[in-house]
């Protein structure tokens, strides 16, 4: 047996790797709680964009098509964050929607940045064509973001509406 293993150390050596463990089993079933709940509209957003982009060309006959695709991937991917958030909410505690909506608008930010990067990539790697210059690029984030705020917006008017119907049956009294 090692020498850092026995005595204290192994004892700390243990502890650390139950807690790396429970930690990992904690991290995997969020994830797979969250995607349970909202993976399904990122699913539906990437086959269509699959199916359309590659089986149909649609692209290219229906270049409009990328900003209503762009729209829903911002609004599937903030969904997701938001859903995320609030699985989450056993580990980290009670997260205020202003948290939810801000991080889901950045974290979709973020990802449409990383979708036209990878579209670059594509293009020079692989002769794929997917960008088609700035104006294209710069479209493809305003749609995602547009997306994000509308899912976001949607979320917060859900999110006001169950307040006041739950302090309305608070507040309201019994008829006999």
């Amino acid at each position: 047996m090692h020498p850092l293993r026995r005595g204290i150390c192994g004892g700390v050596w243990r502890i650390t790797s139950q807690i790396i463990g429970a930690t990992v089993k904690s991290v995997l079933s969020w994830i797979i709680e969250s995607l349970k709940k909202s993976g399904l509209a990122l699913l539906l957003v990437l086959a269509f964009w699959a199916i359309a982009a590659k089986g149909f060309d649609a692209y290219i006959l229906y270049p409009w098509l990328d900003m209503p695709t762009h729209f829903a991937g911002g609004m599937a991917f903030s969904f997701f964050v938001i859903t995320a958030l609030e699985c989450a909410e056993r580990y980290i505690g009670n997260t205020p929607t202003i948290v939810r909506s801000f991080t889901a608008i950045g974290l979709t930010a973020c990802m449409a940045v990383m979708w036209e990067f990878l579209e670059f990539v594509s293009d020079q790697f692989l002769s794929s064509h997917l960008n088609l210059g700035v104006q294209d690029t710069l479209s493809d984030l305003f749609f995602g973001l547009a997306g994000a705020c509308v899912t976001v917006l949607i979320t917060l008017f859900i999110s006001l509406g169950n307040r006041h119907s739950h302090k309305r049956s608070r507040d309201s009294k019994p008829v006999l």
